[in-house]
């Protein structure tokens, strides 16, 4: 589950670092404009959290990471695609952020719950790892994306590394269902 872990947020660590460069060097906006339009990314968050809390007992922890995991991947893949069709606009782009939102909302909850739940009495250990990991894999991510994002380019390398990101996030999900069921656990 820390694989999940480690490669779920992170669609959050680059746009939430390159999205201010994004919305102003690539679209034109202001502070106050790219301020609001922030404002997606957790609306999609809070719905995921709420989808989480709701359905998590009866879908199952690992599920619903894999569903988060695909609504993340579905929505970024749509917004490559407009993109690719030449659709640059800031809403758009901002727009499709609703999904990595929902995607990591519903994930998060679930990969830090079965994190902690591995082996009870290394929760805090398990707790300070997967955060470090994290933290570490999302600035690595940001630093990344920084160096994509040079003058002149578009939104598109940042969309791919979300994507390929979200990408990791559904194989890590993969190999713990597996690695469940080849345990005889409950996947």
């Amino acid at each position: 589950m820390s694989a999940a872990r480690h490669s779920r947020p992170v669609p959050f660590s680059p746009i939430s670092a390159e999205r201010p460069y994004v919305g102003n060097v690539v679209f034109g906006l202001s502070s106050s404009e790219i301020g609001i339009l922030f404002a997606i990314t957790a609306v999609g968050y809070a719905a995921g959290n709420f989808v989480a809390g709701r359905y998590s007992v009866r879908i199952g922890m690992n599920r619903m990471v894999l569903m988060g995991a695909l609504v993340t991947i579905i929505g970024l893949g749509l917004l490559c695609l407009v993109t690719l069709a030449g659709v640059h606009s800031p809403y758009v782009f901002f727009g499709f952020t609703l999904a990595v939102g929902l995607g990591n909302g519903m994930t998060l909850p679930n990969a830090n719950a079965g994190m902690l739940s591995i082996k009870p009495e290394l929760a805090g250990t398990a707790s300070g790892l997967g955060g470090a990991i994290q933290i570490g894999g999302g600035a690595a991510l940001a630093a990344l994306a920084g160096s994509l994002l040079t003058e002149g380019a578009s939104e598109m390398p940042l969309i791919l590394l979300m994507l390929g990101s979200a990408s990791l996030s559904l194989l890590s999900i993969l190999a713990v269902m597996r690695r469940a069921r080849a345990l005889g656990l409950s996947a």
